[in-house]
């Protein structure tokens, strides 16, 4: 074999070795980060109602949250993922999305904290950690 393969074979092994440790460890946000849970705002209450006569399934209210983020409707695609996590709290791909919206917007710590919460619940659900990463 080729030296040149044989090199891109070992530090593929390596960076495979590191990523396993980072995401089994938790490393990508140290453990004293804040892990405060979404904050549901008042004005939430209302909108809540009136998506709530939508009558629609949760995977439509998911796609209606992307629908409104890909709008660059960013508070609006919050509202529905708020809406989401309060009847189920373990929507990894709905919290995802709320904390890539607060991403886009840079706001940082909050995105980090939906991305922490999505970890701790499911630590093997990529998503989350790729966002991290991305944060």
């Amino acid at each position: 074999m080729h030296a040149w393969f044989l090199e891109g074979r070992r530090k593929f092994a390596v960076d495979k070795r590191i990523s396993r440790y980072v995401s089994c460890n938790n490393k990508l946000h140290p453990q004293s980060a804040d892990r405060s849970r979404i904050t549901t705002p008042a004005a939430d209450n209302s909108a809540f109602a009136a998506l709530g006569s939508l009558r629609l399934k949760s995977d439509q209210f998911f796609q209606l949250a992307q629908e409104k983020s890909t709008a660059n409707k960013d508070e609006e695609a919050r509202t529905v993922c708020r809406k989401l996590l309060r009847n189920g709290s373990n929507f990894h791909d709905v919290r995802t999305l709320l904390g890539r919206t607060y991403a886009w917007e840079e706001r940082y710590d909050e995105a980090r904290a939906a991305f922490n919460e999505v970890i701790r619940r499911s630590p093997n659900y990529p998503g989350a950690q790729i966002a991290l990463v991305d944060v």
